[in-house]
């Protein structure tokens, strides 16, 4: 049986993509990793899925509907939001950063998702400087290997953090962000 890894197909640069596929292929062997949306390099990313016969490993789905995102989350035991910034594109409020922490998803997230707006590296989630795949790949091995005691309470501490964001609160902590 594999635990999953989810990670948003919308925010990807080739290079992250095919790396960090290849390092979770060889590095990360008893997880299972679901690409979920629909980014411009879904293409190059079956094929290599293919050419790397990863189909039981690696499940490529298209953009998901709100059921299917909560399966998602319920199913997935980690989420990695890695950035793939363009040239003058920024990153917006993290709204599935949020999602993953509501859902006590273990969220991994580069620093460019301005994800130390809602997680404390290593309290409800973890950051990580770089989206470089050797990077991205050790710190998953890392938090796989977290004791499960451990992980129970970062998934709390994710639950409880994700309720200052609900409805009451969302306008509050929108303008502050955008402030």
């Amino acid at each position: 049986i594999y635990r999953e890894v989810t990670i948003p197909m919308e925010a990807y640069g080739v290079d992250l993509d095919t790396e960090l596929i290849e390092k979770i292929h060889t590095e990360i062997l008893e997880y299972k990793l679901i690409l979920a949306g629909y980014g411009h390099l879904k293409f190059e990313i079956e094929n290599l899925v293919k050419k790397l016969k990863l189909n039981e490993k690696v499940v490529i789905l298209d953009k998901v509907n709100e059921n299917q995102k909560k399966q998602l989350f319920k199913l997935s035991e980690i989420l990695v939001i890695p950035s793939g910034n363009q040239k003058n594109d920024v990153e917006g409020m993290p709204v599935v950063i949020l999602e993953g922490l509501y859902y006590e998803v273990l969220v991994l997230a580069t620093k460019s998702t301005f994800c130390e707006q809602v997680i404390n590296n290593e309290e409800n989630g973890f950051i990580i400087d770089s989206n470089e795949p050797k990077e991205l790949a050790k710190k998953l091995k890392k938090i796989i290997n977290i004791e499960e005691k451990i992980k129970i309470q970062i998934k709390q501490n994710a639950k409880k953090s994700s309720l200052g964001y609900s409805s009451e609160n969302s306008s509050i902590k929108y303008k502050e962000f955008l402030s």
